[in-house]
């Protein structure tokens, strides 16, 4: 799963959502020309983990 910043075409969605399910473009969060820490702090809520096992 992916959140893919406001600087990249909401179309890619289409086009990895195979190899990247329930991707996500900022601006159908509704996160368009939200500052930076919004954007981490939707992240950390709902798509992101940092919790890598090795």
């Amino acid at each position: 799963m992916l959140l893919l910043d406001e600087n990249l075409s909401p179309r890619l969605i289409t086009r990895i959502e195979p190899q990247f399910p329930k991707s996500l473009h900022i601006i159908h969060a509704s996160l368009d020309n939200s500052p930076d820490i919004e954007l981490w702090s939707f992240a950390k809520a709902n798509l992101i983990t940092t919790d890598r096992t090795s």
